[in-house]
C-alpha cells in the first residue's frame, strides 16, 4: 500500500493499525503475505502484484485542495503508479471538481475513471511510414527499422495495429526479448513470429525453453509461423483475434468507449503498473 501524501504520516498510521490490531489482519498473515505500507520512496525499485494507492487527504482551510504541480510530485507519482504488476486500486476522498486541472492528482484520477491504453509511434516511426517502407520495396533491400528484428515481425505488427490494438515490438521481460506484445487494460499477450529465414530451426528449442520460463512468470504466448502467414495472412491470424477476445484484450477504441465506473474505490487493472499515456515510470532519486 502506498500513500500519495507529501508526508509519510498517513502510511505510518495505516501500517501501525494493520500490525497492532487483529481487527483487520493477524500479525502472522501480515508477515506471510509480505504486506508493505509506505510512501512512494519506500517502494522505489520494488514491485508488488497488487498495489493500493491512497489519495485520501483533508482539504486545507476554506475547503480548497492543495494543487500538486511540482516536478518532485510528478516523479513521486511516477514511482507509485508503476509498482503494480497486475492490479492498481485507487482510494480517493476528492473528486475531479475538487482538484486543479494542473494538479498531478487530477491527472491520476482522470485516468483511473477512464482507464485506456494509447497507440503511439514505434521508435518515432508511424504506422503509415512502416507501410510505405514495405510498399516501396525496402523489405527486400534493407534491414528492418529498429527495434524490429525481422520484416516478418513488421508484417505481423502492421496487421495487429491495423485492428486497433496496442502492440509493442521487441519487449524485454525477465532477461528475454519477446517479438511482439499485444497489450490491453486487463492483460497482455506475447506474440512470437517463427520463421526459418530469421530464427532457424536450431533456435527453436531455445525459444521454447525461453517461453516456458516466461509462462511460469504468468506470460501467455501465441505463435505464428512465417510459412503459414505468407500463404494466407488472414487465416494465420484468425486464431489470434479469438485468443485476444478470450483474454479480454480489446482494440483501443473499444476500451475508450467502455462505460466509466464512478465508485470511490476503483479496481483498474493497469497491467504491470504501466498506464503509459499517463505517466512515465522513473526510478531516479527524488526529494
Amino acid at each position: 500500500m502506498i500513500s500519495l501524501l507529501n508526508t509519510s504520516g498517513q502510511a505510518k498510521y495505516i501500517d501501525n493499525e494493520l500490525r497492532n490490531s487483529d481487527k483487520y489482519i493477524s500479525k502472522t498473515e501480515y508477515e506471510d503475505r509480505q504486506i508493505r505500507v509506505g510512501d512512494a520512496y519506500e517502494f522505489q525499485g520494488d514491485e508488488r502484484d497488487i498495489i493500493f494507492l491512497s489519495m485520501v487527504s483533508a482539504p486545507v482551510e476554506g475547503g480548497r485542495v492543495y494543487a500538486m504541480t511540482a516536478d518532485k510530485d510528478e516523479r513521486r507519482f511516477n514511482v507509485a503508479v508503476s509498482r503494480a504488476r497486475d492490479q492498481l486500486l485507487l482510494f480517493h476522498s476528492v473528486t475531479l471538481s475538487d482538484l486543479n486541472t494542473k494538479c498531478i492528482r487530477h491527472r491520476l484520477l482522470s485516468y483511473c475513471l477512464n482507464p485506456h491504453v494509447a497507440t503511439s509511434a514505434v521508435a518515432g516511426i508511424e504506422l503509415t511510414e512502416l507501410k510505405r517502407l514495405l510498399r516501396d520495396g525496402y523489405k527486400l533491400q534493407t534491414a528492418p527499422p529498429k527495434p524490429f528484428d525481422s520484416w516478418f515481425e513488421v508484417d505481423v505488427f502492421i496487421r495487429i495495429a491495423e485492428r486497433g490494438y496496442r502492440v509493442l515490438p521487441q519487449v524485454e521481460s525477465n532477461g528475454f526479448v519477446i517479438d511482439l506484445i499485444v497489450e490491453g487494460i486487463r492483460g497482455r499477450l506475447a506474440v512470437e513470429c517463427d520463421g526459418d529465414m530469421w530464427h532457424g530451426p536450431d533456435k527453436y528449442d531455445a525459444d521454447m525453453a525461453r517461453q516456458r520460463d516466461l509462462e511460469r512468470c504468468g506470460m501467455q504466448f501465441w505463435r505464428v509461423r512465417g510459412s503459414a502467414f505468407y500463404y494466407n495472412p488472414d487465416d494465420a491470424l484468425e486464431d489470434l483475434w479469438s485468443v485476444l477476445e478470450k483474454m479480454e484484450i480489446f482494440p483501443v477504441l473499444h476500451d475508450e468507449n467502455k462505460e466509466n465506473t464512478n465508485s470511490s474505490v476503483l479496481e483498474n487493472q493497469l497491467y504491470f503498473g504501466d498506464p503509459s499515456d499517463l505517466l512515465v515510470a522513473e526510478d531516479s532519486e527524488y526529494s
